[in-house]
């Protein structure tokens, strides 16, 4: 019998934010970015180390890998683009090209209104797989995703909530 095993990696931002408190880690990506981008890279190389311990004993049996940051809420998202590019995308690049180099599918998560960070998310980050797809939140009318992305990644999840 064949099964599916899916590595959870864990989150970037979520456990940077966690160690430093969500609302400081907010305030000083404008004022003490440099601070938060050292964090930032140490729990990704941290991430990728576990990622490589898991390849190394895993025997070929990992079929993708899930990795997660919410990024968003309700009602947009909770950084803007520029500094969502400046403080976590190069973060999950990097970890992102550490399991690429294994073949490894993608599943990312992000919960919210994402809408507007879908085609860097996809394009940039280099993910197989969105989850999940939150549809009372702004922006994120299924149709609309569907008709603008469906062609570049499969979706995962949250039909309704």
């Amino acid at each position: 019998m064949r099964y599916h095993i899916c590595y959870d990696i864990g989150g970037i931002f979520k456990t940077a934010w966690g160690l430093y408190g969500m609302d400081k880690f907010l305030i000083d990506m404008i004022q003490k970015s440099e601070i938060l981008l050292t964090i930032m890279d140490c729990v990704t190389n941290i991430l990728i180390g576990n990622f490589k311990q898991v390849m190394k004993h895993a025997e070929g049996l990992v079929n993708m890998v899930y990795t997660y940051d919410d990024v968003a809420i309700r009602n947009g998202l909770l950084m803007s683009e520029k500094m969502w590019r400046k403080n976590i995308l190069p973060f999950h690049q990097k970890l992102n090209r550490e399991i690429k180099q294994y073949d490894m599918k993608i599943l990312y998560h992000s919960c919210g209104a994402v809408f507007d960070l879908i085609d860097p998310i996809i394009d940039e980050m280099q993910i197989d797989m969105l989850n999940p797809l939150q549809p009372r939140a702004a922006k994120m009318d299924m149709q609309n995703i569907k008709d603008q992305f469906g062609g570049k990644v499969a979706f995962h999840g949250a039909i309704d909530i």
